[in-house]
């Protein structure tokens, strides 16, 4: 496994750092800049040349090349991993930022790799794709970052650094083949709900409500509301960052209702709440026998007042 050469430039102090975002689908997006540090007002202006002639000039040209050899490396890892990837969303674009005190020259190829990790059940898998390895140079870094409802479970080789949403390798380092390899797993995780009301009238507004420990606010939960026949609807709710979210509902058919609250972590793995019940009735004093009765205690009620006046 190797990637395409990055820009290539006179400065004698450049690094190239990798950042993958893992995605719970397991696709990546993938960002590989290119760094200088531009320590005089001679380099700043350089550079900015560069930015505006042979940059410009050959922006196309050097996207091209890149692209080419990226759909050959993503055809290898495909046929070596049997897993179907596509790519998507090159992008090649240079720029002045800021680290400190230091102005630095960035020149950064960006795009989505899908299918770069594999998925199962509860767990995503990244490194099979290495196939043969790469090397990181001492001014180098290779960092991964996921959501922050995975855990890590394992890695190799030992990283630099890590936190609870990335992982991160510097140079020297050679990385042997399948590796960087790391597996992820989803956190243990909490969905329940509750309603305003256990009863309802027909076509009374209901508000079911829910909670996400850990919250997954990047994620939606979606709300699975059975009638008394059987026939479900569904709707899809924005979990906030809280790890809260809530839906008004007003169900019109009479009968027992059954509310379910589902959220999707990967394609393979879903997390299940509690299951509440709304009864829908109409209210007694509008049920025919109540008309009824309310109806002959009136008439009685008049019967005797008429008595009344009579005698």
């Amino acid at each position: 496994m190797f990637f395409p050469s990055l820009f290539v430039s006179s400065y004698s102090q450049s690094s190239i750092y990798y950042l993958v975002t893992i995605n719970n689908d397991g696709s990546a997006t993938w960002r590989l800049c290119w760094y200088t540090n531009l320590k005089t007002s001679d380099d700043v202006n350089s550079f900015q040349s560069y930015l505006q002639g042979a940059f410009q000039k050959n922006r196309e040209a050097l996207l091209k090349s890149f692209i080419d050899s990226m759909k050959n490396i993503v055809l290898q890892a495909s046929s070596l991993t049997g897993r179907k990837m596509l790519l998507s969303n090159f992008n090649l674009s240079a720029y002045i930022t800021t680290s400190g005190d230091t102005k630095v020259g960035v020149v950064e190829y960006s795009f989505i790799w899908y299918n770069f990790s594999k998925v199962l059940g509860n767990t995503i898998t990244m490194g099979d794709v290495f196939n043969g390895g790469f090397y990181l140079s001492s001014e180098d870094s290779f960092a991964i970052i996921f959501p922050r409802y995975f855990e890590i479970s394992s890695y190799l080789p030992p990283p630099s650094s890590m936190n609870s949403t990335s992982i991160t390798w510097n140079g020297p380092l050679v990385f042997k083949s399948g590796t960087p390899s790391l597996v992820l797993r989803v956190k243990q995780t909490s969905l329940t709900i509750s309603s305003d009301k256990s009863s309802a009238s027909p076509n009374e507004q209901i508000t079911v409500s829910g909670s996400v420990d850990p919250s997954f606010s990047s994620l939606n939960v979606v709300l699975n509301y059975t009638s008394p026949d059987g026939k479900a609807e569904t709707r899809v709710v924005k979990v906030l960052n809280d790890g809260s979210f809530s839906d008004a509902f007003s169900p019109s058919k009479e009968g027992e209702w059954k509310v379910l609250a589902k959220l999707v972590v990967t394609p393979q793995y879903s997390i299940l709440s509690n299951t509440i019940t709304v009864t829908v009735a109409k209210p007694f004093y509008e049920e025919p026998l109540f008309l009824v009765a309310v109806a002959v205690v009136l008439l009685v009620v008049l019967v005797l007042l008429l008595k009344k006046f009579i005698l």
